[in-house]
Formats: structure tokens, C-alpha cells, sequence
């Protein structure tokens, strides 16, 4: 934080003597972002999005100036960091406006550079961003309804539907950019991850909507690439959670299909990881919490593996972590709906004898 805060007050008053000078004026906008990511990471969003709100001002004045495509860099990164988190704070309608945006900005760079990779990579960032927003927003919905997973949900079938049908469009749009890009540089280790990340998006909509079939063939697109980064780099952490999320979703979609030996077995290999990360880092809000969908996961196999004892031992694990940070006030709109699935489960196995 130090650093950034010292390179905005130098850019600033080099910016005073000549606000024409481009560089300056992009080195002051760096100076803005790298706070904007400090405050973030430390929970303190409000303040976060007004320093990338102040970087994507400037870069808007240095494209307004030349060539679009030479500067867009300068408020592309921070536009997807407003997006998320208006999107965080539950402002939908002000996120997904801010994420279309930049999808009309990448696809008309794309359009002017078909090989540009650059541009192909922030047009599959902002398909993703915009699916996330819909299906986000998919959760706000006025009413109960429980779906085919026999999940319940707030909002009208209409829709709710509706959200994660447009959803689903776009996170498709995004994985075939996604995928011709991958293909292009197997080396490049980001691009071929962010084919994994949109397929589990895609498969959790698939759930939702009774496909259960093409949700279990989405996950098993990922192992081999999960499997393959987890052991290459065994202290990376997204690449350790990226595993413990793939067993626990391909555990899920399994135990649905009926084959409950195969899918206790990936849930416990993804609790076994996520229970070793949270050790690792304890002040991680995320490892923690990721641990309380493990638990769940596993109360849903009782009478096929799991005892009821085992169940609500992981269950008061999970409310304890789930109320330790909601308490915070750290919870998205997704993870609230979730703490609440939570507690019910654990309501229904203390009230059945």
C-alpha cells in the first residue's frame, strides 16, 4: 500500500504540471488501481471501488485521446474490478451495465484484431463477468420454488429461469473464445484454466435445470487439467482449491445420478483438501468457508456411508465458520443463500429421530 500511495502523490503532482503528458497520466492511473486491489483484498470495498472508479476515469481520458486499442488496458482491468464488486455489494442492475459495457468494448476490439489474444482473453473475462451477474441476480428473486436438484430457491420459476437461461448463454459464448484460445498456446496455463472455471459454470447451471447428464460431462472436461496443475505445484493454492471444488461438484453431480460409492468418495477427497488449506490460512475467509460446502456435501450421504453422527459433527463445524463471518458482514448474495441451506439441513437431521 505504501508504494502505491507514494506513486500516486509523485504521479499526482507530476500530472498538475502537465496534464497533457500521457504517461504520467497512465502511471497515476496505475497508482489508483494498485490501491484499489490493497483495499480489496483487506474487505474495504467502498473505498476499493472509488480508486478503481478514479483509474477507469483516467484511462477513459487517455482513449478519448488516441487509439482506443493502445490504452485500453488502462480502465479495462479496472472495470471488471468495479463490476465485481457493485456485484458484491448486491448492486445488480449497476454491475451487469458495467460488465455489458466492456463486453460491447471487447467485441468491437476483437472485431478490429482477430488474432489479438489480448483482447480475445478480456472478451472471455467479460462473457464470464455477465454470466455471473445474471445467474447472481437469478438469486433475488421474490419467491420459493425448489428446483430439479431439489435445491430451494428464492424467486419465481419464470424468472429465475429466465436469468440462468441468458446466464447460460453467455458463459457458452465465453468457453468457445475460451477454448480456440487455449488451443492456440497450450503453454499458457491461465488460458487453459479459464476453460475449466467456465465449464464448472455451465455445469452448475446444468444442475439447476435438470441436466444432470451434461453437468457430470462439463466437470469431467476438468480433471485431467486440475489433477495435472495440483500436482505440478502442490503450494499453490488456487490450484489446491481448484481440485478440492472439482472433486466436491463432480461428488455432487454423482450422488444425484446414483452412484454413491464413486461420489462419497470425491467428496471426501475434496473435504481431506479443503480442511488442509484451511489449516494453512487461517484469516483466509474463502479456505474457510469453503470448508462448510465440504461439510454439507458430506451430511447428504447418510445411510450411504456417512452416519448421522458424522453429519451434524460437520454441520455445527460449518454454522460456527459460516456465523463467524457473517457476523463480519463478509457474506455475497450466493453465500447467504447458502448459510441458509445450511442451517436447515442441520434444523432437519437434529429434528429426525
Amino acid at each position: 500500500m505504501a508504494a502505491f500511495t507514494k506513486m500516486k502523490q509523485i504521479t499526482e503532482e507530476l500530472v498538475a504540471r502537465d496534464k497533457t503528458n500521457m504517461d504520467w497520466q497512465y502511471a497515476l492511473s496505475l497508482s489508483y488501481e494498485g490501491i484499489g486491489y490493497v483495499l480489496k483484498a483487506k474487505g474495504e470495498l467502498k473505498s476499493a471501488l472509488k480508486m478503481f472508479i478514479e483509474s477507469m476515469a483516467i484511462g477513459q481520458r487517455i482513449a478519448a485521446q488516441g487509439p482506443v486499442t493502445l490504452w485500453i488496458s488502462t480502465f479495462a482491468s479496472s472495470r471488471l474490478q468495479i463490476g465485481d464488486i457493485l456485484l458484491a455489494q448486491g448492486d445488480f442492475l449497476m454491475a451487469f451495465k458495467t460488465f455489458d459495457t466492456g463486453y460491447t468494448i471487447a467485441t468491437n476490439l476483437v472485431a478490429r484484431d482477430t488474432l489479438n489474444s489480448d483482447w480475445q482473453w478480456l472478451l472471455i473475462l467479460y462473457s464470464e463477468r455477465i454470466g455471473d451477474a445474471l445467474y447472481t441476480e437469478s438469486l433475488q428473486q421474490p419467491t420459493i420454488f425448489t428446483d430439479a436438484s431439489n435445491n430451494t430457491y428464492i424467486g419465481t420459476k419464470s424468472a429465475i429461469f429466465g436469468l440462468r437461461s441468458q446466464s447460460l448463454k453467455s458463459f457458452k459464448s465465453g468457453l468457445k473464445v475460451a477454448e480456440k484460445l487455449s488451443a492456440s498456446d497450450i503453454s499458457k496455463i491461465e488460458w487453459q484454466r479459464e476453460v475449466t472455471i467456465i465449464n464448472s459454470r455451465i455445469a452448475k447451471i446444468l444442475i439447476d435445470q435438470g441436466d444432470f447428464n451434461g453437468a457430470l460431462q462439463a466437470y469431467q472436461q476438468n480433471e485431467n487439467l486440475r489433477k495435472k496443475l495440483a500436482a505440478q505445484d502442490t503450494t499453490n493454492i488456487e490450484w489446491q482449491r481448484d481440485l478440492s471444488i472439482h472433486y466436491g461438484n463432480l461428488g455432487n453431480v454423482q450422488r444425484i445420478l446414483g452412484d454413491f460409492s464413486k461420489a462419497l468418495k470425491n467428496t471426501r477427497l475434496s473435504l481431506i483438501i479443503a480442511e488442509r488449506l484451511a489449516l494453512h490460512d487461517t484469516s483466509n475467509a474463502q479456505l474457510q468457508l469453503d470448508q462448510t460446502i465440504c461439510y454439507f456435501n458430506l451430511s447428504l450421504f447418510i445411510n450411504q456411508g456417512v452416519s448421522k453422527e458424522e453429519a451434524i459433527y460437520g454441520l455445527k463445524k460449518a454454522i460456527f465458520i459460516t456465523n463467524m463471518f457473517e457476523d463480519k458482514g463478509q457474506f455475497t448474495v450466493e453465500q447467504k443463500a447458502f448459510s441458509m441451506k445450511l442451517r436447515a439441513k442441520f434444523t432437519e437431521l437434529i429434528a429426525c429421530k
